[in-house]
């Protein structure tokens, strides 16, 4: 081949490239992370999850990579206890608010109180997740952050579930409430 079809190929390619554009990261649930309204507990729940949230994305709508993500804590209403938390990526199954446990983050310590010094704690991670994948919020206390909207819901499961496990969460009895978490979640292009 010549040098000069060459260049023109490399060129096409190039400008092919450039008219494509790249898929860019979306975020899976509240965003931004507004002031809690409330702290929510259960006797043994372990994880919970947004249900539903009017106007925003609780599931995700991209195969991809959880590249960070983020709990809201900060100032408001009730005591949260000292804590571990880990962010669980959550697959639905055939039943209605059954879920598969696909993967589970580090864990992370966060302070109690009325106030946390820190309003939201943000933790990078590398988690792969497929369309329709909810993300969950693992603790260790079973206590919750969140945000009084109409027509908001969580649900919450109350056991031990590790990866590869299934349980039919229940639907929370505190209505209009949500988890204060959000997730970005970028295309995984390299496999």
């Amino acid at each position: 081949m010549g040098r000069t079809r060459w260049i023109v190929l490399v060129g096409a390619a190039a400008a092919l490239a450039a008219a494509v554009p790249a898929r860019a990261a979306v975020t899976i649930g509240p965003d931004p992370l507004l002031e809690r309204s409330s702290v929510i507990s259960f006797a043994s729940a372990t994880i919970f999850a947004t249900g539903d949230l009017p106007g925003v994305g609780v599931t995700a709508p991209i195969d991809g990579v959880v590249v960070r993500w983020r709990v809201r804590r900060g100032s408001g209403p009730g005591l949260l206890p000292e804590d571990t938390i880990s962010l669980r990526i959550l697959r639905g199954t055939a039943t209605e608010n059954e879920f598969t446990a696909v993967e589970t983050s580090e864990s992370h310590e966060v302070p109690s109180g009325a106030t946390d010094p820190e309003a939201i704690h943000e933790y990078p991670t590398r988690m792969s997740i497929a369309a329709g994948d909810r993300i969950g919020l693992g603790t260790m206390t079973s206590t919750f952050p969140a945000r009084e909207e109409a027509g908001a819901s969580y649900l919450a499961w109350k056991n031990a579930l590790a990866d590869g496990e299934s349980g039919l969460f229940e639907v929370g009895g505190f209505e209009n409430r949500y988890v204060l978490i959000n997730a970005d979640v970028e295309p995984d292009c390299d496999g």
